[in-house]
């Protein structure tokens, strides 16, 4: 099994490569789980990030995390059956004991089996939806990721230590509501909160010339 899996070794990670590029203050962009993973970072080392754009940040800043919950989300909108392969899925992935045993290729075949459950979820309300075409599941790093998670925490406290001005964008067709994104918005000192039209949980693939102009205005801002 890979040795370092969680999102402690993921911060660490970041630290590494901004040692790597010799770069003092970075300016941080990331999306969904990657986009908490950024905040978790610019609060342990406040002082090395200069900007931060999180892009349907995942609503984990407390757990449970309630209405923002992607599986709550996604089994409110499939039929009988669906419900039914999602609550398999969970089951199957939950028992941690059991998946810790599994190799890296059996892992991320059934990580990826979530995808066409939670493109049924989204076709009630946009038929035309699908995943993009880019990136794949990973096996022991998602596994890692639900460990290192645990079922009890606040990080509120903890994200009010970031310094860095940060823009949260929000699709405006994404089944995480926006109530769950603002939650993350509001445990950050400087953020500020932008919904775009026409898009879900992946702007930059869906509305990429409107998601580019909205980060590019908001670095023009930080650089003046």
């Amino acid at each position: 099994m890979e040795a370092r899996l969680g999102l402690a070794a993921q911060l660490a990670d970041l630290e590494r490569i901004r040692r790597v590029l010799g770069k003092e203050r970075l300016t941080l962009v990331g999306h969904s789980f990657g986009a908490l993973v950024a905040a978790l970072y610019a609060a342990e080392w406040p002082e090395r990030v200069e900007a931060l754009v999180l892009v349907a940040p995942a609503p984990l800043v407390t757990m449970p995390a309630g209405d923002g919950d992607l599986f709550t989300q996604v089994r409110a909108r499939l039929d009988e059956a669906g419900q039914r392969e999602l609550a398999a899925w969970m089951k199957h992935t939950f028992d941690f004991p059991a998946r810790l045993k599994d190799d890296e290729a059996r892992l991320a075949e059934h990580f990826a089996a979530f995808g066409p459950l939670y493109v049924q979820a989204l076709r009630r309300e946009h038929p035309d939806a699908k995943l993009p075409g880019s990136g794949a599941a990973g096996g022991f790093l998602s596994l890692g990721l639900y460990l290192s998670l645990g079922r009890h925490h606040d990080w509120s406290d903890w994200l009010r230590r970031v310094r860095a001005r940060t823009l949260v964008i929000h699709g405006a067709q994404d089944l995480q509501p926006r109530s769950a994104t603002a939650r993350v918005v509001e445990a950050l000192p400087h953020a500020r909160l932008v919904e775009l039209a026409g898009s879900g949980h992946f702007p930059f693939e869906e509305q990429p010339e409107l998601f580019a102009a909205t980060v590019r205005a908001f670095l023009s801002e930080e650089e003046r």
